[in-house]
């Protein structure tokens, strides 16, 4: 079968190969800066279509976890961010900070590198909305059990 995004001119098209446009694949996120801890819960979906990447995840910490640097997530699939410009500021991806039964907050994604993700707080306390910092072991909260990360949105990708 062909991949998504591989067909060629005169190809025919199988109906497998028309139902797997919009497949999600579920995946484990490769993270760094985060120690899950006991019970820890990490995962996510992709779905690749054409030069077009979604995915969503969530990270739920167990008991033990904790954030030990900025958390950063490589983007699945080998997947490197393309385009011109390369978005310093994805919009079209969102996350959420859950500190676990007291509030949620949102969060902007950014890019570490061109397979790579962060996510930043977003903060209200001006006129407009603006990026606050990197989240870490301390904001928008300490981090512990339940707590969790959550990412959704898309990207275009080479």
């Amino acid at each position: 079968m062909a991949t998504l995004g591989t067909f060629t001119a005169g190809q025919m098209l199988t109906a497998a190969e028309l139902n797997d446009i919009g497949t999600f694949t579920s995946f484990t996120p490769s993270w760094t800066g985060i120690t899950g801890g006991t019970g820890a819960s990490n995962t996510g979906q992709y779905c690749i279509v054409n030069k077009i990447l979604y995915i969503r995840v969530r990270y739920v910490l167990g008991t033990g976890g904790s954030f030990t640097a900025t958390p950063t997530m490589t983007l699945p699939a080998s997947s490197t961010m393309a385009g011109s410009p390369i978005m310093v500021w994805i919009p079209s991806m969102a996350g959420t900070a859950n500190d676990s039964g007291v509030a949620s907050y949102s969060l902007s994604i950014l890019p570490a590198t061109t397979t790579t993700i962060r996510p930043y707080v977003q903060t209200a306390s001006g006129t407009y909305v603006t990026l606050a910092t990197l989240v870490n072991a301390t904001v928008p909260f300490t981090w512990g059990v339940n707590d969790y990360l959550e990412i959704a949105g898309w990207v275009q990708i080479a």
